[in-house]
């Protein structure tokens, strides 16, 4: 199994073997790979009660470890994960996200006025994602925890992704798949990384109840500012949640949703990074002017007013799967699925399938026009999709729309004259 990059070479071991859909085998547990989109949405998506349980490694599930299997995106297909998928539904639906909208557009606009105050100094990618990366981060806590961000230096935020790179480490330990190495003591040559996850999970345990403790306190103050939080508690009562068992469900959810958040921090760093083709900005920037005219800029409603723009943002989503796993055996095009073996759609491969996206290495936005070419599946699929989507697409949309009515990104040039395109990195997407 692949401990890094795994999405890439999961492309690679499909073409060695000539099909879209493989399992691998290691110390008896099974893992199902699929580079197709018509095999996720029908295993994924049409079989979605038998593909929706988690796979969750054993650095997460263990006390003696991190132990954060009761996050929302950790927990099995259970009551626990029914009650919090409803707290995050209720809030995150189409038709209450609206909510958070003016929170989103303020965070844009701040975007804007300090990139005007700083442009001398954005000679690189990773600069302007640091300022991406600010706004969407401030964004998260404001939403969900109410919290406002001063500065990428705030000690409360340096702590939300101290936890993030932690949790992401965690998954990745050889002991998720040597589960003997449970046994070995932490003071025993090479055993490091058992000393790291108790330090991970009082870290961990710490944030969570800080994060929450701020928030509820508040809350109790008397704040009427919205917070997700406070949504979360309201409704938590109405599932017959009360006490430390309704404090730890809002708390666990609030995490979850920002580690969900973070990959949309990383969609925005695509952007900063890919080098956009000068004539594709003009274009969208040029559809901009027309539709919104030049004395204002965009707000979320104009959203369905620009289509191009839109096409732009789901050509960069498409431009970094999440695991399942079966509740129950199941038969798929003659193959045997064993109940719990991990199932892994690859939203990488499916983005560059050439069957669906012509020269797939193209940044071409245009190829959205076509209503037979369908958006990549960059959220999941079935009852483990992204309960978050309509809020990530809101933030993406402000901040790219925002950022083409006012500025054209392009990239260094090196000595010779050549653009210099960084390569893209890509977390693990285990979190989510």
């Amino acid at each position: 199994m692949p401990q890094s990059n795994g999405h890439v070479k999961f492309i690679e071991l499909g073409k060695k073997l000539n099909t879209d859909m493989f399992s691998l085998t290691v110390l008896g547990k099974t893992t199902v790979v699929l580079n197709s989109r018509d095999d996720a949405i029908n295993l994924l998506q049409n079989r979605s009660s038998v593909y929706s349980d988690r796979a969750c490694p054993l650095m997460m599930t263990e006390p003696s470890l991190v132990n954060c299997a009761d996050l929302t995106s950790f927990v099995g297909y259970n009551e626990r994960w029914r009650k919090g998928r409803r707290l995050m539904h209720i809030q995150l639906n189409k038709q209450t996200g609206g909510s958070f909208h003016e929170s989103q557009e303020r965070k844009a606009r701040l975007l804007l006025q300090r990139l005007i105050s700083t442009a001398e100094q954005l000679d690189s990618s990773e600069k302007l994602y640091q300022e991406f990366f600010r706004t969407l981060s401030g964004t998260l806590m404001s939403s969900i925890y109410g919290y406002r961000v001063c500065d990428l230096d705030d000690p409360i935020l340096k702590e939300v992704l101290l936890m993030v790179e932690n949790l992401s480490t965690a998954c990745m330990p050889t002991i998720n798949v040597f589960p003997s190495l449970l046994y070995v003591p932490e003071w025993f040559p090479g055993a490091g990384w058992k000393r790291a996850a108790r330090e991970w999970r009082i870290q961990y345990e710490a944030t969570v109840k800080g994060l929450f403790n701020w928030t509820k306190s508040w809350i109790d103050s008397g704040a009427n500012e919205p917070s997700m939080i406070l949504s979360f508690l309201t409704e938590g009562e109405k599932l017959g949640l009360s006490g430390e068992e309704l404090n730890d469900y809002v708390g666990k959810v609030a995490v979850t949703l920002f580690l969900g958040g973070a990959e949309t921090v990383y969609s925005v760093k695509k952007y900063s990074q890919i080098g956009i083709d000068s004539n594709l900005q003009r274009k969208a920037q040029e559809e901009i002017d027309a539709i919104l005219g030049t004395s204002r800029l965009p707000v979320l409603e104009d959203r369905l007013l620009l289509p191009y723009t839109n096409r732009l943002i789901q050509e960069v989503l498409r431009l970094a799967g999440i695991p399942h796993a079966t509740t129950s055996e199941d038969i798929y095009q003659g193959f045997r699925i064993p109940k719990g073996a991990m199932v892994i759609g690859n939203a990488w491969a499916m983005s560059r399938d050439q069957k669906v996206y012509k020269n797939p290495e193209e940044f071409n936005p245009d190829r959205f026009s076509d209503p037979l070419v369908p958006p990549c599946p960059a959220f999941g699929f079935g009852r483990r999709e992204c309960p978050g989507v309509h809020f990530a697409e809101s933030s993406l949309f402000i901040v790219i729309a925002s950022l083409l009515s006012t500025f054209s990104i392009h990239a260094v040039k090196d000595a010779n004259g050549e653009d210099i395109i960084p390569k893209l990195s890509s977390k693990n997407a285990l979190l989510l």
